[in-house]
């Protein structure tokens, strides 16, 4: 196991890294921001996401990705970023208060008992307490993405690749036991009974049946929930007592329950990653349509499943352009 303080120590450096090179602007080559402002744009211009990835603990703080973006060109859609904003942060939805738990980092994951995280960066899984940042390294498998942990606590999920290439995986805790799920699948969520997971993926085989599937964890056998064009990508998550799934496609919400049936969309929700409230009565997402960086915008916001009251939770960082 590597040494924990590893990703600590090697986060703090790019950080400073990036500093200095978000701080140079955009003259001499594109890399230094993430899309130069002024740049030739082909097409409309596609705005950035400020927050994503929400994951609602059972102690009802929210983890969240922040990319830390404090100056957005209005003409070509290009960002620059602060890397003192970037990172992993966590929202207590009482309070509305926050701090940042790590510098960098992706797709946070609460464990069930909602004491620790798990985050992707650098393609590695990491595992930390959530008072924090001490990590330890669970996958090392090339582009692995979106970790989830198991009802149990003992295992996580985690996808290699997205697309017709992606896999699902499983590891213990420790890093150890890596076992191979399913292929041609990817966004994997678990069922609160442990036994099976929810992804999007293909029934047979690439071009075949494809959309959201069930898949038994024991055999890896799979069943077609909700049938999709194949090239289109659709996000499943269950709600917490496993009665309703939330997914979504083309950037549009829907809601179906657990066995597929009564498909359809939640109006008015345009975003691109959310998250079951722990009683399963609310959802937080990213609402973002990329054809705008209003404020609200690109930002997370609540919103109640039975009323369809929504409020918005984070706000665009004030704006600093070089």
């Amino acid at each position: 196991m590597p040494n924990r303080n590893w990703l600590s120590q090697t986060l703090t450096i790019l950080s400073l890294l990036s500093l200095s090179v978000i701080g140079s602007g955009c003259a001499k080559r594109a890399s230094q921001c993430v899309t130069c402002p002024g740049g030739s744009t082909p097409g409309p211009a596609v705005y950035p996401v400020h927050q994503r990835s929400p994951d609602w603990s059972r102690t009802g703080v929210i983890a969240y990705r922040d990319n830390g973006y404090v100056c957005v060109d209005s003409t070509s859609g290009g960002a620059f970023t602060d890397p003192s904003l970037r990172g992993i942060w966590m929202l207590d939805v009482a309070t509305n208060s926050r701090r940042r738990l790590a510098p960098d980092g992706f797709t946070p994951s609460w464990s069930p008992d909602g004491t620790q995280i798990a985050f992707e960066y650098g393609k590695r899984i990491f595992t930390t307490p959530a008072d924090t940042l001490i990590a330890s390294s669970i996958a090392t498998v090339p582009q692995v993405q979106y970790p989830r942990w198991s009802p149990d606590g003992q295992s996580i999920s985690y996808s290699s690749g997205l697309g017709p290439a992606g896999s699902i995986w499983i590891a213990r805790l420790d890093g150890s036991a890596h076992r191979l799920l399913r292929r041609n699948a990817f966004l994997a969520d678990w069922y609160p009974s442990g036994t099976s997971i929810i992804c999007s993926g293909w029934l047979d085989s690439i071009g075949g049946k494809g959309g959201i599937l069930s898949v038994d964890v024991s055999t890896g056998l799979a069943r077609l929930l909700y049938s999709s064009a194949p090239d289109v990508l659709v996000w499943p998550r269950v709600s917490p007592d496993g009665a309703t799934v939330v997914f979504i496609q083309d950037g549009q919400l829907g809601r179906m329950n657990a066995d597929g049936s009564n498909a359809s969309p939640l109006t008015g929700l345009i975003g691109n990653s959310f998250s079951w409230s722990p009683d399963g009565s609310r959802i937080v997402f990213t609402r973002w349509d990329g054809a705008t960086n209003s404020a609200t915008e690109g930002v997370l916001w609540l919103d109640s499943l039975a009323t369809s009251g929504q409020r918005q939770l984070t706000y665009h960082w004030s704006t600093q352009c070089p």
